[in-house]
């Protein structure tokens, strides 16, 4: 009797593989996008900081 387990079994490694590779790819991204990212929300007044957007904007 053949199993047909084996198959499905491969083909989900394949999948597993292949999220992974994803999944990293995606993290290197965002790691190299941060410093852009950081630019941009620098140049249009966003920061990490407690400040209210209201107070952003007004300057308090």
């Amino acid at each position: 009797m053949v199993s047909r387990g084996a198959p499905r079994q491969r083909q989900n490694e394949v999948l597993e593989y292949e999220l992974l590779a994803q999944s990293e790819a995606m993290s290197e991204a965002t790691e190299s996008l941060q410093p852009c990212l950081h630019g941009l929300g620098t140049l249009y007044g966003f920061t990490r900081s407690t400040a209210t957007t209201t107070e952003r904007i007004s300057g308090v």
